[in-house]
């Protein structure tokens, strides 16, 4: 992360009080979209690949994208 995006995430929790910010009913909102959405794609590819298999995942770490995104080209991730 840069220094600049550090810096503004560090301002957002001090004005949004921390943790109550993640927690907040507009956070939980934002997820369950998150997650409807999430659902609705994966039947759409489902249908329109159907020689592919789609699975998914609550929890994926930065760290699992950054690896699989480093095999593709060293300068992502």
């Amino acid at each position: 992360m840069k220094k600049g995006q550090s810096n503004r995430l560090t301002e957002q929790q001090k004005e949004g009080q921390g943790p109550l910010t993640i927690f907040h009913e507009d956070a939980i909102v934002h997820d369950k979209e998150v997650s409807d959405t999430s659902t609705v794609v994966r039947k759409r590819l489902e249908d329109e690949f159907p020689m592919l298999t789609f699975r998914y995942r609550k929890e994926l770490q930065k760290r699992e994208i950054n690896t699989a995104l480093q095999k593709i080209d060293k300068y992502l991730g």
